[in-house]
């Protein structure tokens, strides 16, 4: 139940974000409307980077603590997340 409430809050959000983005913020003066691809671009860029952060301190205490703990470390899919968002921006 708990993750149906997370996963609607995050479509909400989404949607409100790209209303914000596409109607809401105004264009710039000199780059017109190709700065707003930055408003999506910068934060995937930041969750791919924070993805593969995440999995390389999972998989340095794997290797330096030869614990099978670290081996189920983070329960949330971080590799797929950060294969997935560099796919996105770029």
């Amino acid at each position: 139940m708990k993750h149906r409430i997370l996963l609607g809050v995050g479509i909400l959000l989404m949607v409100a974000a790209l209303y914000m983005v596409c109607i809401f913020v105004p264009t710039d003066a000199e780059t017109g409307i190709v700065q707003r691809i930055f408003y999506i671009h910068v934060p995937l860029a930041w969750v791919a980077l924070l993805a593969f952060i995440v999995v390389f301190y999972g998989s340095v205490m794997l290797l330096w603590r030869r614990d099978n703990e670290w081996y189920l470390w983070p329960p949330v899919p971080q590799p797929k997340l950060g294969s997935s968002s560099p796919q996105c921006f770029l």
